[in-house]
């Protein structure tokens, strides 16, 4: 719910806070961020009745993968699971649709997932083994042995790769959607997690 409706409040113009000074309040509960939910909220007549309120991304992987939707929106995280093999050619893979502001279409799409995260207290055998480790992650073959199994790497020098786009059938749109004009993250702040949580309550 929050990954949807961050992409309808940013494509729209709005913001969720003021991370300067930390202000939410005359920022997120605007007229217009309003409209962006009752818009995403209004798509839930497309969806099954009585069901869809409580799908997360699972039920919604799961739900596409079996054919029971025409269409879905979710990470492209799991684009390896809600298009499986035998229907990689039947499955149009796309950036969600945007919105014309003074004569332009924008698009914002929400960074899903978190930054690596090194803890500055353990111990030098520790913080080793977690340096070797990320050398070893973005290494171009790691990388690109990653994006082969349904992985979605996040390096520019990855998506300067001649032929990255064809590795995948969502790398396309995925590659369009976090260019950097047109991607946000959420919270760069700790306690992120609670804030998703108060969030999505």
């Amino acid at each position: 719910m929050t990954t949807s409706f961050h992409s309808f409040i940013w494509t729209r113009g709005g913001e969720i806070w003021n991370e300067n000074n930390r202000e939410i309040w005359g920022i997120l509960n605007t007229n217009e961020n309003a409209q962006s939910l009752e818009q995403l909220v209004g798509l839930l007549k497309y969806a099954p009745q009585g069901e869809a309120i409580n799908y997360g991304i699972t039920e919604v992987v799961h739900a596409f993968a079996k054919g029971n939707f025409f269409s879905a929106l979710t990470l492209s995280a799991v684009a390896n699971n809600i298009v499986p093999m035998p229907m990689r050619d039947k499955v149009l893979i796309v950036p969600p649709p945007g919105y014309k502001i003074n004569g332009e279409i924008k698009r914002i799409y929400p960074i899903g997932g978190q930054s690596w995260v090194i803890n500055k207290f353990n111990d030098a055998v520790h913080l080793k083994v977690t340096i070797d480790f990320l050398k070893w992650w973005y290494l171009p073959e790691t990388q690109l042995e990653f994006a082969k199994r349904g992985g979605s790497p996040l390096t520019k020098a990855f998506f300067e790769t001649p032929g990255y786009e064809n590795i995948q059938s969502w790398f396309k749109a995925y590659k369009y959607m976090v260019a950097e004009e047109r991607a946000k993250d959420f919270w760069h702040e700790p306690s992120y997690f609670e804030m998703l949580s108060i969030q999505q309550k």
